[in-house]
């Protein structure tokens, strides 16, 4: 895979042909990852859909790798709800500590 094919894989962004890669978050992995998180709170599906605006079949096939989440703001709607960092969400891993005073 070229550095320009990984990049774009990396993104969820249009190949130069025009067709779309599979974004960074959806992998089975990411639903995966929503499920443990919403899981460990307890929460159901119907809950956390709720809560996201969105339907339970939907986050149902979140959840299952299937629906990828493309935007954003979305993205950091879920992590919200579920209380962890945006890079935990999407990466597994957590974020790193802020140096910031």
């Amino acid at each position: 895979m070229t550095r320009a094919q990984q990049t774009h894989r990396s993104t969820g962004t249009a190949e130069p042909g025009g067709t779309e890669t599979e974004p960074l978050n959806q992998s089975r992995g990411f639903g995966r990852r929503v499920r443990e998180f919403r899981k460990d709170q307890g929460r159901t599906q119907t809950e956390l859909a709720g809560t996201l605006g969105k339907s339970c079949s939907w986050l149902s096939q979140v959840e299952r790798g299937i629906q990828p989440v493309r935007r954003t703001d979305l993205l950091q709607q879920i992590a919200d709800e579920l209380g962890i960092s945006l890079q935990r969400l999407v990466s597994g891993h957590p974020a790193p500590p802020s140096t910031r005073p």
